[in-house]
């Protein structure tokens, strides 16, 4: 590199994650949004609610269905 170490950690950390697994993914997320000043609590938060949604939109698609089809 050209001196500057985080830019090197950062690149093998980019390279690690074309191949790395779900969780690598989510840890580097976590460290971005941590860098952001995101406490770890707010995150989770919203991944919680964001899920919650999905599952009621998926539900009522389902019951979109199921009223069709009778």
């Amino acid at each position: 590199g050209n001196g500057d170490s985080t830019n090197e950690k950062q690149n093998i950390e980019n390279d690690e994650g074309l191949s790395g697994s779900i969780q690598d993914v989510t840890n580097r997320n976590v460290k971005m949004l941590s860098q952001k000043g995101e406490s770890f609590d707010v995150m989770l938060e919203e991944d919680r609610n964001e899920e919650n949604q999905q599952k009621v939109q998926d539900n009522m698609l389902q019951q979109t269905k199921i009223n069709a089809n009778v």
